[in-house]
């Protein structure tokens, strides 16, 4: 009776402004911020020989000491200008991370190691034949040790902040087992830090001297704040350090809960200050040496995101909750009578038969038990797709054959003895939690994504999987929401149960996902790419999953978070990033009709697009809204869809180099540091909504002191020069955005209601000249389903553009692109020459105007290259 009222008193918080912070708690509140905040280690580190043990000269291995206590510090140089520090206690028994990195990663090189000659350092070199240019310099006492790039010091970690605590027998004042780890580590050359991710702030990380830390702890935080260092649903514990000159970065391999402070000094070289529970001290440094270099390096450790089916790109509609089928379809009805293009409806808890995953509620399969099967066929026929939502908690049932399996075949997370299955409250009520960490679990849910009564034999259309709560969300305000970090998990079906939870709670999303890319991989039989959104998260999800900022609450500060939370996402590898438009909760007064246009004109430009709210709320769909609101949000998304070719283009070039879809201007501009409410799309686009109520103008900010920018969001293409900030009127609901000079954008101009009605559509191909009067630009096109790309079965040119105006298209590497034609049926010159509005050109050949352009029928008869002279 105890825990239910819990329950209700969290479901009250859920509708109040904040979040409670008597729930979630501060660092005040948690031993290990209590005992590492603006503390100084006691004894410091230092190396007991500066020769260290060599194997195969590849790992460089030192004894270390600090008092009487024994350590063994592990260095290894990594291909790609990257390091792994890993130090260990005498005999540790810390939990090490398993399946975050990437298949075969990392990578070792060759190194020299050579001890200096006054016995005080000795430095770290690769081979010359690895090409390498990043090193290292230990210093022996105390413990130094100093991360080059190019013989520039650019990263340092020293002893004077370094912890490692762990001794049997030492508790803290709640009989917790000491597990501490803390460090400091110093961005030598960065004016400014960013971060981990996921929090609900600016983009660049803040001093926190005079604020909480920065928290890692994987939360269901009911009504999050914008603005805020608190917990959110994601961890991922990498910080850069940028600047003009370079940009490196450091990524703690660790999945327990950690508390950061940021310090920023008048001279640069700002720092981080981890504090972590528990598990292991492994830290990868990325030593760049810029920004871009730096995001590969991460995701060359922790994986690339695969290429997304194409619906994926278009409109998501979604509810907590539509309730029957009649509801479903009279959505996607309106959907088109509206004119509003749609790809995917998704369906919340509601569906389910008692909050029992796998299963329908008598709601949708009707008395017939039929409903289901009709529902599915009728979305197949209008091109639309279903998600579900499927979270990590079973129903304790014994006649629920998901539960009964679980249960038999031990595949739940224990309490703290190891042996008894937990039992905690979610939607359902009583409920186990499956224990992903053990591969046989995995397995035993994954198996169930193939049970035809769920998916009716329909998996084309029931095409996506929705993974939330699981953080994991337990209602119990005791452990802030989650399980107690004392239950057990097992490595392997057989063993005992013996890992606690604290060790792996930042990864329990992380798993989750992993087992249902495994699911939907066997049901679709390794032919489908699957499509997931999950909420919580961690570094390497991106190999599972999509992602979303969370239950949000829909008010400004929000909306401009969602920028920074997607940018910042895109920087560490999760590039499939979205917010719910307008936004979730309920708030009274309700959201203004303007308010929710700029939502819909934001949300545009972030890669996963989807409009949620809460079973509360008004009516949030698009066709809710009437008059100028309504046309603005149906001219918003119709300028998404125009764009989803360069969405699909960007999603692949990821694929290949692990380069992010969105960026701040920083990416593409080094110095620009400023404007967090300015997004770039690939290089050739920048966008800067409205973020503010009742604006008349903004202030655009556009970059580069030779570039040149075309503006597209008004009736005609202005141009301006770079270098200069521009005000812009909006109060016509305008949402500024702008082709960038020198780059090529191809669209699908014509509308259409879906991704599928447009795939066949031709494109146009917009050519933005830059000041010497050139533009490039690619084209990318597969079948929007399978992984045959991977085998080659694609189309990816190179668009040129030059200053005897023609345009020449040629392939990029091997392709085979039988049955996947492309036709052009307009080139439209942005030319600012020509009195500074763009001027459109026409493609012509041999004096006649060519209305469309085959552009595998040209290669092929043109030997794999086209070139077509341009009338002015």
């Amino acid at each position: 009776m105890l825990l239910r009222w819990y329950i209700i008193l969290g479901v009250l918080a859920a509708f109040t402004i904040a979040a409670d912070h008597t729930l979630f708690k501060t660092c005040e509140k948690v031993g290990v911020c209590q005992r590492l905040r603006n503390t100084t280690a006691n004894e410091l580190f230092k190396i007991e020989n500066l020769k260290p043990t060599t194997a195969g000269n590849v790992t460089n291995t030192w004894q270390l000491s600090r008092g009487t206590d024994k350590f063994t510090l592990t260095i290894e140089l990594l291909n790609n200008a990257k390091v792994r520090f890993q130090l260990k206690e005498e005999g540790s028994k810390r939990y090490e991370l398993k399946d975050v990195l990437d298949e075969n990663q990392p990578q070792p090189i060759k190194v020299k190691v050579e001890p200096s000659q006054d016995e005080k350092k000795t430095t770290i070199t690769p081979d010359p034949s690895t090409k390498e240019q990043h090193s290292i310099v230990i210093y022996k006492e105390p413990l130094k040790v100093a991360f080059l790039y190019n013989e520039k010091e650019l990263v340092v970690l020293d002893s004077t902040n370094l912890v490692m605590e762990y001794k049997n027998g030492k508790f803290d004042e709640k009989d917790v087992e000491i597990k501490d780890i803390g460090f400091n580590v110093i961005f030598s050359d960065a004016l400014k830090l960013y971060g981990l991710h996921h929090h609900a702030y600016n983009l660049e990380l803040p001093d926190t001297s005079d604020m909480e830390p920065f928290r890692l702890r994987n939360s269901d935080t009911a009504n999050f704040e914008a603005n805020s260092p608190m917990a959110l649903y994601g961890s991922v514990p990498v910080i850069y350090g940028h600047s003009n000159s370079s940009t490196t970065g450091i990524f703690l391999h660790n999945a327990a809960e950690q508390w950061v402070d940021i310090r920023y000094t008048k001279d640069g070289s700002p720092s981080a200050h981890f504090m972590v529970d528990s598990g292991s001290f492994d830290l990868f440094v990325m030593l760049g040496p810029n920004i871009e270099n730096v995001v590969q390096q991460f995701t060359d450790l922790t994986g690339k995101a695969q290429m997304p089916q194409l619906w994926t790109l278009g409109y998501h509609q979604c509810r907590w909750s539509y309730f029957t089928r009649e509801e479903v379809l009279g959505v996607v009805k309106n959907m088109n009578e509206g004119g509003f293009p749609l790809d995917a409806i998704w369906l919340d808890i509601d569906y389910t038969d008692g909050k029992k995953y796998f299963t329908w509620s008598d709601k949708f399969t009707g008395t017939d038990g039929k409903g289901v099967e009709t529902m599915l066929e009728t979305l197949k026929g209008k091109n639309k797709k279903l998600v579900t939502i499927i979270d990590p908690h079973i129903k304790v049932d014994e006649k629920y054959p998901v539960y009964k399996e679980g249960k038999d075949g031990n595949y739940f997370v224990k309490e703290k003895d190891g042996k008894k299955d937990f039992v905690g409250e979610c939607w359902p009520g009583n409920s186990s939690y499956v224990d992903f960490l053990n591969p046989a679990a995995r397995t035993y849910y994954a198996n169930h994504y193939s049970d035809r009564e769920f998916h009716q034999g329909y998996p084309e259309v029931l095409a996506g999987i929705w993974n939330d709560m699981n953080e994991p969300s337990v209602f119990d305000p005791h452990h802030e929401w989650t399980m107690p970090f004392d239950n057990k998990h097992k490595s392997t079906n057989d063993g005992e149960a013996e890992i606690e939870h604290r060790d792996i709670h930042n990864i329990y999303g992380f798993l989750h996902t992993m087992s249902t890319h495994e699911g939907l991989m066997k049901r679709d039989n390794n032919a489908t790419r699957p499509f997931i959104l999950t909420r919580s998260h961690f570094a390497g999800s991106q190999r599972y999953a999509a992602m979303w900022t969370g239950d949000n609450t829909p008010d400004w500060d929000h909306l401009k978070n969602s920028y920074s939370e997607c940018m910042l996402s895109n920087l560490v590898g999760l590039v499939f990033c979205g917010a719910d438009i307008p936004g979730f909760f309920k708030t009274v007064p309700k959201p203004t009709d303007q308010f929710v246009y700029r939502a819909y004109q934001a949300g545009i430009w972030l890669p996963f697009f989807r409009g949620h709210a809460s079973n509360d709320t008004e009516s949030r769909e698009p066709y809710s809204y009437g008059g100028k609101p309504r046309d603005l949000i149906r001219n918003a998304i119709k300028m998404r869809y125009r764009h989803i070719p360069t969405w699909y283009q960007l999603f692949y070039e990821h694929t290949q180099t692990g380069a992010p879809v969105i960026r701040p201007l920083f990416y593409e501009f080094p110095g620009e540091i400023e404007h967090n409410d300015h997004i770039m799309i690939g290089r050739g686009i920048l966008a800067r909504p409205v973020f503010d109520e009742d604006v008349k103008e903004v202030t655009v900010h556009l970059p580069g002191k030779d570039e040149k920018w075309y503006r597209i969001d008004g009736n005609s293409v202005q141009a301006y020069n770079g270098d200069q900030e521009v005000t812009i009127n909006v109060e016509k609901g305008e949402s500024p955005a702008f082709y960038r000079g020198g780059s090529i954008i191809v669209t699908r101009d014509r509308d259409v209601m879906s991704t599928e009605d447009g795939k066949r559509l031709p494109v146009t191909v917009y050519v933005n000249l830059n000041k010497d009067l050139k533009a490039t630009g690619k084209l990318y096109n597969d079948d929007g389903v399978s992984f045959e790309y991977k085998n080659n079965k694609k189309l990816y040119v190179k668009l040129s553009f030059t200053e005897e105006h023609m345009l020449q298209v040629e392939p990029i590497g091997e392709q085979k692109h039988d049955g996947l034609e492309v036709v052009i049926e307009k080139i439209v010159v942005n030319d600012w020459n020509r009195t500074h509005v763009s001027t459109h050109h026409q493609a012509d050949v041999g004096g006649n105007f060519l209305s469309h352009i085959n552009i595998i029928h040209a290669l092929r008869n043109n030997e794999n290259k086209m070139i077509y002279k341009l009338r002015r």
